[in-house]
């Protein structure tokens, strides 16, 4: 019998871009800004060729695969990354359970994710959530006080600026943007789990995956220059102070600092894919609760002072506006105003932190109106954009207070800033 000759397949083709590809040269960058960009198409085919739809994309994450300057086919070979992200979400919810997951929060009292199978009705527990199994290490020793407000700030501005210059090395390493998500939430979970390692327990972090896609997103159309070049220094004095603003004296944050982190870490630092502020909102999504406040209570023990952050504590008075009224006597954490003309032939004082309100800008206040002419009074609790009318209670916390004389008789109050309960 005789035997096979071995097949020895030769593509000898110079026009090829690579051997394996239909491509015979290459195409044009893409002239659009991202894969989800209008007009769009709809197109329904069985999930079971969504792999070899993924196989087939892997030519276009090739930069030698378009015609353009490298920039220009680099940001290409990331729209295909993308792409890639797309087509491997729709396998991962594909078929016609009713249990289908549609949607993911994070419950904004327990900071556990949840998921819904009916569009957000309803929210039960993820499955092998991270969170439930995190190790959470003791807050910072020693006395309470702005010494350790300062000192858990800079801890977690340190693990940051850490995950930053990892985050930077995987730039050109890994090629898939699912390879980077992967990389970005074990590298940051070791705030969860510091005894253990992230690696240990590699599955429950699946459920993190797509906390990651932003940042990940990033890394694939920016160089390591480039992606660096977003942190400055002057930026990360911001992020310092966003963190100081949003602490406390014992070095724990709440549920509710979490939440006004996140949101001006992208208000103040840029909230779009290539600006800082998206990343290190990311970083803290990573975490959640738990994972922020092991950053806060171990770090290098940085010594970068607080003392400039303009925050709207509740001694310094900068980020408070006086609506109507006008300010007489000023200290630390106290005000006099005379009232002023509001219109229709009232006179009132009403003061307001409209910046940082609903994010944790309060104060507790106490006042002396030194008269009885005062017929209506009115004041916005923290975290609600809904006005309470009536008596303003002493000792209350707040972000706007109102009190107005109908009759147009003028008045003087003193008002006294505390800091809000914890």
């Amino acid at each position: 019998m005789p035997t096979k000759k071995p097949i020895n397949i030769k593509i000898d083709d110079p026009l090829l871009v690579k051997p394996y590809s239909p491509v015979y040269v290459p195409f044009p960058v893409p002239d659009i800004t991202d894969v989800c960009d209008e007009p769009r198409a709809i197109v329904e085919f069985n999930c079971a060729l969504i792999p070899y739809i993924l196989g087939a994309l892997e030519i276009w994450v090739w930069e030698d695969s378009f015609v353009g300057t490298l920039a220009q086919r680099n940001y290409a070979k990331g729209l295909f990354k993308d792409l890639q992200v797309v087509f491997g979400m729709a396998q991962k919810n594909c078929g016609c359970d009713d249990k289908v997951v549609t949607g993911t929060r994070i419950n904004p009292e327990t900071g556990q994710i949840e998921q819904s199978t009916d569009g957000g009705t309803t929210w039960q527990p993820t499955p092998n959530n991270p969170y439930s199994s995190a190790v959470s290490v003791p807050p910072l020793p020693g006395a309470n006080g702005d010494t350790k407000k300062c000192k858990a700030a800079n801890n977690i501005i340190d693990e940051m600026k850490r995950l930053t210059a990892v985050y930077g090395g995987y730039i050109g390493v890994l090629q898939t943007i699912f390879e980077i998500e992967k990389a970005i939430i074990l590298e940051a979970a070791t705030m969860l789990f510091i005894a253990l390692g992230a690696e240990a327990i590699a599955d429950a972090l699946s459920t993190l995956i797509s906390k990651a896609f932003d940042t990940a997103q990033a890394l694939t159309h920016l160089s390591e220059a480039e992606w660096l070049a977003m942190f400055t220094e002057e930026k990360w004095d911001i992020a310092r102070c966003i963190l100081v603003c949003h602490g406390h004296d014992d070095g724990v944050y709440t549920q509710a600092d979490w939440n006004a982190i996140r949101a001006d870490m992208k208000e103040q630092l840029g909230a779009t894919t290539y600006e800082m502020g998206a990343s290190l909102e990311t970083t803290v999504y990573i975490w959640g609760l738990v994972g922020l406040n092991n950053a806060a209570a171990t770090g290098q023990d940085s010594t970068t002072g607080c003392d400039d952050c303009p925050c709207g504590n509740c001694s310094n008075l900068d980020n408070w506006t006086v609506v109507y009224g006008n300010v007489i006597f000023d200290e630390p954490g106290h005000w006099t105003i005379n009232s002023g003309d509001a219109g229709s032939g009232n006179q009132a004082v009403r003061i307001a932190n409209y910046a940082q309100g609903l994010s944790g800008g309060c104060c507790t206040i106490s006042y002396d109106t030194h008269s009885a002419g005062i017929q209506n009074m009115a004041r916005y609790e923290c975290g609600s954009p809904d006005a309470v009318p009536g008596l303003i209670p002493q000792s209350i916390c707040g972000y706007d207070f109102a009190w107005t004389n109908i009759f147009g008789v003028g008045f003087t109050i003193d008002i006294y800033f505390v800091e809000c309960p914890s």
